[in-house]
């Protein structure tokens, strides 16, 4: 009964009940515009905030900038390291992350004889990664460790 009293309200075009209908649309509107009121200043603030950040960041890559003035990479030569890269770019986030971590952890392994293979492979990775716009920060520092671990042995 009362889903019929609120069809009956909702499709009325008589004039008590239009009047009705307007002031309800009008009081809607108004407090669009309040909640709006509200807001606006602390959404200004907040892009700006995020305009600051972002301007202040280097969009350059930061991939393994020590280990190419060192000479990377150490196993590959620049043609394996491209090709490497630029198939890891066609890979999703996952599937790097999974194999980069996996690469870094066989590099760190003092027992295996490729381990420069590995972390060429790791860093091949986390450049495609890097290129892609993703998130590598912990990789990036575990690559670099190893790379001035690994390079000051070679």
């Amino acid at each position: 009964m009362n889903s019929t009293k609120t069809y009956h309200f909702v499709t009325s075009e008589d004039g008590a009940v239009t009047v009705d209908w307007v002031v309800l649309t009008a009081g809607l509107v108004g407090l669009g515009l309040a909640a709006m009121a509200v807001t606006s200043a602390g959404v200004e603030n907040l892009s700006g905030d995020i305009r600051g950040e972002l301007t202040s960041m280097d969009a350059g890559p930061t991939f393994g900038l020590a280990a190419w003035a060192a000479g990377a990479p150490l196993y590959f030569s620049q043609a394996d390291w491209d090709s490497n890269r630029d198939f890891f770019a066609t890979r999703d986030v996952a599937t790097n992350t999974f194999g980069a971590t996996e690469a870094l952890s066989l590099a760190a392994d003092p027992g295996r004889s490729d381990r420069l293979y590995q972390l060429d492979q790791a860093g091949a990775t986390i450049a495609a990664m890097t290129a892609n716009g993703e998130d590598v920060g912990a990789l990036q520092a575990e690559y670099d460790a190893l790379y001035a671990e690994l390079s000051s042995a070679t």
